[in-house]
């Protein structure tokens, strides 16, 4: 069984670089604000791929409308694949997939009310699309906290980071396992915002430090 432990593992920030490089530690990042926003300043592309899925599938629904349809009416299932990229995260993968197979494959097995099939192709491409981004976006991030030590220090402070380490988990749930590699700064026990040394409340909680 796992452990899960409030205090961050290794030495210093170069040691964590190695054991995440020679693959003894993971990281990931817990909060998909954090992941999409480091990820899509790395790499913009990443915010077009986030609508991927949902475009994709809004394609195959005016298809099927054309095809088997005879009207657009379909369509307007487009609004939950748009409202899916943002709760999908929520839901259970393997479920989401072995539904979205069942309404696609099994209309066409009997020949009958072949637009549930549309629904069922057009949300299985948003749903793996949108975990394609997902990968994507968590090994950007990653690489980018991994060579910022500022960034590092400020999402594992809000504890938007967990580490995968000799097959325990950590995660600064307290104050107490706030990290801060720069002495010149400093970070806000209660939020992990960065302040200047010399600040004696945080500008973002507005509590005193």
């Amino acid at each position: 069984m796992n452990n899960i432990y409030d205090y961050f593992p290794f030495e210093s920030f170069d040691d964590l670089k190695d054991k995440v490089r020679c693959g003894k530690a993971h990281i990931f990042i817990n909060q998909r604000g954090s992941m999409s926003s480091v990820a899509q300043k790395e790499s913009p592309i990443m915010t077009l791929l986030f609508w991927a899925g949902p475009i994709f599938g809004i394609a195959i629904l005016f298809l099927f409308s054309k095809q088997y349809v005879g009207n657009y009416w379909l369509l307007l299932f487009s609004p939950v694949l748009i409202l899916s990229s943002f709760w999908i995260v929520f839901s259970n993968l393997k479920f989401s997939l072995f539904t979205s197979l069942f309404l696609w494959i099994v209309p066409f097995i009997f020949q009958k009310s072949l637009w549930i099939a549309g629904i069922g192709l057009s949300s299985l491409i948003a749903i793996i699309l949108y975990y394609v981004w997902y990968k994507q976006c968590q090994k950007i991030a990653v690489n980018a906290i991994l060579n910022d030590e500022e960034l590092f220090c400020i999402l594992w402070n809000r504890t938007h980071i967990t580490i995968v380490y000799n097959g325990n988990y950590y995660i600064a749930s307290s104050k107490e396992s706030f990290i801060n590699f720069n002495k010149s700064i400093s970070y806000c026990r209660y939020c992990g915002e960065k302040l200047d040394k010399d600040e004696e409340f945080c500008h973002k909680c507005g509590k005193k430090i």
